[in-house]
């Protein structure tokens, strides 16, 4: 089914290599730490606003107001972008490119030559260690950062065959 997703923006001398999505709960739980952050900001002004109430003046109820809602933007907007951007985010890997699939909306394609890049690592964090997911992080030679292939299982095995198409683009 992955490969019908990337049918539309392959080269005619492109070859599927590997397709993937990325795994839901790590995928999505990765942006919750912004929750327990926003809370903090939403809660300490909250606190200050429903104790002084009555001693407050427009500008500084205005202010903490303000703060507090930034602090709900802050706690609630990446998980909601992250579990919308969900459907539409899958990855290919060609002879020729890496190729992620993402968007909120609608689905949007970014890629990069394989003879391009230069660091390809994996990260592991929480999420991915309780799923047994990782995250493939790539970079090209100016230092460059390309969208990381996420919580996608097998990260390990998927980062030597990425790596070995890139020798073998480089070598053609």
């Amino acid at each position: 089914m992955e490969e019908e997703e990337f049918a539309s923006v392959l080269w005619a001398d492109e070859k599927l290599i590997w397709t993937g999505k990325p795994i839901g709960h790590p995928y999505i739980a990765g942006s919750m730490i912004s929750i327990p952050i926003g809370l903090l900001l939403f809660t300490l002004p909250a606190l200050m606003v429903f104790s002084q109430l009555e001693r407050l003046s427009t500008l500084s109820l205005g202010l903490l107001l303000a703060i507090i809602a930034i602090g709900l933007v802050v706690a609630m907007v990446p998980p909601l972008i992250r579990a919308l951007s969900f459907r539409n985010a899958a990855y290919a890997l060609t002879n020729r490119r890496l190729i992620v699939k993402k968007g909120v909306i609608a689905p949007s394609y970014r890629s990069i030559q394989l003879g391009n890049l230069e660091r390809v690592a994996v990260g592991v964090g929480y999420w991915d260690r309780r799923h047994r997911t990782g995250s493939i992080f790539l970079s090209t030679a100016g230092g460059r950062a390309f969208p990381r292939i996420a919580s996608v299982e097998n990260a390990q095995n998927l980062r030597r065959t990425i790596l070995n198409a890139i020798h073998r683009a480089k070598a053609a």
